[in-house]
């Protein structure tokens, strides 16, 4: 499955996705679980509209000022846990790609150390 045959409306693709790459790694039911709450949640905050792409999807909630901060400020640890990892396996699949600039300002995985060692602990300016 790539990212051309995964658009955001149908779920059953993009879920089914997720539980392949749950598969390919053996992950132990609480992590499988992790990432499909985190699928639930992303959706829930992109709010998809019917014959958008995924990338289009992202680009416009990218627009937004600090809409990611508010999806996952939104959330107990947990639910930030679950979003991260969910985000990760778009990325990994090519679902979409999100620039450098959201990468560094998001803080996943260890981007977030990235920053704060290079950057002082603020995010880079972009021009």
């Amino acid at each position: 499955m790539n990212r051309a045959t995964v658009q955001p409306t149908d779920a059953v693709a993009l879920r089914q996705l997720y539980e392949q790459h749950c598969a390919n790694y053996q992950l132990a039911r609480r992590q499988r679980e992790r990432y499909l709450t985190g699928l639930d949640l992303l959706l829930a905050g992109l709010k998809p509209q019917s014959g958008q792409s995924w990338q289009e999807v992202w680009e416009l909630r990218a627009e937004c000022p600090d809409a990611w901060q508010k999806l996952t400020g939104a959330q107990q640890q947990e639910g930030r846990t679950c979003l991260y990892k969910a985000v990760q396996v778009l990325i990994a699949y090519r679902v979409v790609r999100p620039g450098y600039g959201w990468l560094l300002d998001a803080g996943i995985g260890d981007s977030s150390s990235f920053r704060r060692t290079t950057s002082g602990g603020s995010s880079p300016r972009r021009p």
